[in-house]
């Protein structure tokens, strides 16, 4: 489980309690997963393949397109120009499957981002706030590798900001990228992050989601 410590102050026994509750749904996650690209794959959602010398990505989206909030909606292209100046295809080999989700999962207020099926080596990303992860904090700090491609993408990818102390941020895809591993055991790791039920950006969210489940998804 990630993200949590670094956006928000960590109080233990709310944490605790969110975590007992949101580990209770890892079958379900697995189940749900399952039945997507078993049986409901052909109605509801799309495949493209993202390649990268011996590495394929399959980048699985949904069939229906939702016009507004577009810039909340993020396209399989997106996806693909994110992963092609991804520095490290060893890191792509723990990804088969990106599966976007295009629901908003809020469990009180922590907002569920993403979620990774170890044993499948499925990433799913659930819709979330726009945000970035920095460079220059500790727990970021081996994600030095990045830096040499800050001045080349600032303005496509890496967000340059004004604070000497944190110049950079990356976006959430890298991030997760940059943490997960493949193995053979069931786990399934969560992305979770600390959100405003207030904001209108929420309310957006609520609504693309909303359109999404009833049509199906």
């Amino acid at each position: 489980m990630f993200d949590i410590f670094e956006s928000h102050e960590y109080r233990p026994p709310v944490f605790e309690n969110m975590q007992m509750e949101i580990s209770d749904i890892d079958n379900d996650i697995s189940s749900d997963i399952d039945n997507l690209l078993a049986n409901r794959f052909d109605s509801l959602y799309m495949k493209d393949v993202y390649k990268k010398q011996h590495v394929a990505v399959e980048i699985i989206y949904p069939r229906i397109q939702y016009n507004h909030h577009k810039v909340l909606l993020k396209s399989p292209d997106y996806f693909r120009f994110l992963l092609s100046l991804y520095p490290f295809v060893s890191d792509l080999e723990n990804v088969a499957k990106i599966v976007i989700r295009p629901r908003h999962v809020v469990l009180g207020d922590v907002e569920l981002m993403g979620l990774y099926l170890h044993r499948k080596k499925i990433l799913v990303i659930y819709l979330h706030q726009p945000h970035f992860y920095s460079l220059k904090t500790a727990r970021f700090a081996r994600f030095a590798e990045f830096t040499p491609l800050a001045h080349l993408l600032q303005s496509k990818v890496i967000s340059a900001q004004n604070s000497e102390n944190d110049p950079y941020l990356i976006p959430p895809l890298w991030y997760m990228l940059s943490l997960i591993e493949a193995s053979h055991s069931d786990k399934v790791d969560k992305f979770l992050l600390r959100c405003d039920t207030t904001s209108k950006l929420q309310a957006a969210l609520d609504e693309i989601s909303f359109f999404y489940g009833r049509h199906g998804y």
